[in-house]
């Protein structure tokens, strides 16, 4: 997550990018669809950065989508494990999903205030 884009790992191979606003919030959840990804049992991480994963956290989560919210360190530890010679955007993203699909992170739920400013 950066504060103009983000990078979504959709598999090993499948990498996208998409505009960190409402307009690839969007872009992001018809691909998730295209690719039958169903809200309920789908968990989507993204790397705590700040404040730039907010928006998309509050976005998803207003659609019934889970976000998981990993903290670097847990990433960073993870990429010690794997022999990475060069760290990109594609490389983390590959990273976070696959951390997360260890269980890692924990749900964003937010906060009533926080989901009902965002709309």
């Amino acid at each position: 997550m950066s504060k103009r884009t983000f990078h979504a790992a959709f598999s090993d191979e499948l990498v996208n990018i998409y505009s960190n606003d409402e307009a690839g919030f969007i872009s992001l959840i018809n691909e998730l669809q295209r690719q039958k990804y169903i809200s309920e049992q789908t968990r989507i991480g993204v790397e705590s950065t700040g404040t730039y994963h907010l928006p998309l956290c509050i976005f998803l989560t207003k659609r019934q989508w889970r976000i998981f919210v990993l903290n670097p360190l847990i990433t960073s530890r993870a990429s010690g494990l794997k022999l990475r010679p060069v760290k990109t955007d594609n490389l983390d993203a590959r990273l976070i999903r696959s951390v997360t699909e260890t269980g890692s992170g924990h749900e964003f739920r937010g906060c009533r205030q926080m989901i009902n400013l965002s709309t």
